[in-house]
């Protein structure tokens, strides 16, 4: 759910919906837990895991032992979230139009990089792969701003479901720690790659360079975080009512996904940090998906059902398959890496564009329960 342009002020001068029911995308409980405090809880855990036993494996070989739950959270929980994003853009002829270079032209692009890098694998094995820079230079930068911004259109959403209408300094406030966690995340990734190496510096003076570099961002966004603190307790003084715990969740449980990644540094940590996210993200696309086909209460459970098994099959057919069928040719083509990495970026740029809640129609989809009309139905 990226969008810089999800704020507070956009949808209250937007729409003014008349809720007669609890606002909320599913329950105010429920958007709480999805959105961050669930992730909050797991972390916390494995945090007291290493405190409590610091002899025993560490928890990020905890997290690599569990590969089979990974996998299995992966299927369940993140491949659904990426195929939720494509059904949102395509399910409609008009974004075809609309959006032509993300629905049409950057797919086109990406197969077409995903053949040359298969064609690069079998002309010249030993090669490095075309991809390389995508996946250690920009990918990164996309998959941070892609996180944050969510986070941060999670926050103004539910800040307007309670009634909180920003300030244009209290946005700038409570978003620059958002902001500067985009340079961090990058730097830990960098820093994970070795990507410093590329710079042409040798591995003790690119070492250094990262270790000064992830100092000083570090500090940054601790004190980042202090001045969001203030923002959120200004806008909870001058509405003189308290900020709703699903208001601060998602920001919060952002500081903390990267909290655990710097003090857990590895390709695991990160992976718990994309499933944290697409967890976030799945109550949106579902609360769509009721609304564009006014769900009946009596049958919400049942289309609800229907609807992740849905996405979990065409995730698991597009995310786990092509692997599946490269290990039986005992292939070194990386098929599955390409075609992931290809709809990581894919899915970066669908989500600018669909969740634009300046967008009439996008503000409809997401919001149409809170109408009275529905609410009566």
């Amino acid at each position: 759910m990226t969008s810089p342009d999800s704020t507070a002020a956009d949808l209250l001068d937007a729409t003014n919906p008349a809720v007669h029911a609890p606002a909320a995308i599913t329950t105010p409980w429920l958007d709480a837990v999805c959105t961050g405090g669930l992730s909050i809880v797991v972390i916390a855990g494995l945090l007291i895991y290493d405190l409590a036993m610091p002899e025993s494996v560490p928890v990020t070989g905890v997290i690599q032992i569990s590969i089979g739950g990974l996998v299995l959270m992966q299927t369940l929980i993140n491949s659904p979230h990426f195929i939720a994003s494509y059904r949102l853009l395509y399910r409609k002829r008009q974004n075809l139009k609309q959006h032509q270079f993300v629905s049409i032209y950057l797919p086109i692009i990406m197969l077409t990089v995903i053949v040359a890098c298969i064609w690069q694998s079998v002309q010249w094995p030993n090669s490095i792969p075309i991809m390389l820079p995508l996946e250690q230079l920009l990918a990164p930068l996309l998959l941070a701003w892609h996180y944050t911004g969510q986070a941060w259109g999670m926050t103004s959403c539910f800040a307007f479901l309670g009634g909180l209408k920003m300030t244009l300094s209290e946005r700038t406030v409570i978003r620059c720690g958002l902001r500067a966690l985009i340079a961090y995340h990058v730097l830990l990734w960098w820093n994970l790659a070795n990507s410093a190496l590329y710079l042409g510096l040798s591995p003790e003076s690119a070492g250094d360079l990262m270790a000064a570099l992830l100092t000083i961002a570090r500090v940054v966004v601790f004190a980042t975080f202090a001045v969001g603190l203030t923002g959120l307790r200004r806008l909870s003084q001058r509405e003189q009512k308290p900020i709703p715990l699903r208001c601060w969740m998602p920001w919060l449980a952002t500081f903390v996904w990267y909290v655990f990644v710097d003090l857990h540094r590895g390709p695991y940590a990160f992976v718990l940090l994309q499933i944290f996210h697409a967890l976030q993200y799945l109550i949106f696309p579902l609360r769509v998906e009721l609304n564009q086909h006014h769900v009946q209460r009596r049958r919400t459970r049942t289309h609800v059902l229907l609807y992740y098994l849905v996405l979990v099959g065409v995730g698991f057919l597009a995310f786990n398959v092509p692997g599946i069928i490269e290990s039986a040719l005992v292939s070194p083509l990386n098929i599955a890496v390409y075609i992931s990495i290809a709809i990581n970026v894919h899915h970066y740029f669908i989500d600018s564009v669909i969740w634009k809640i300046r967008n009439p129609e996008v503000r409809e989809a997401l919001f149409a329960h809170l109408e009275p009309s529905n609410q009566q139905s």
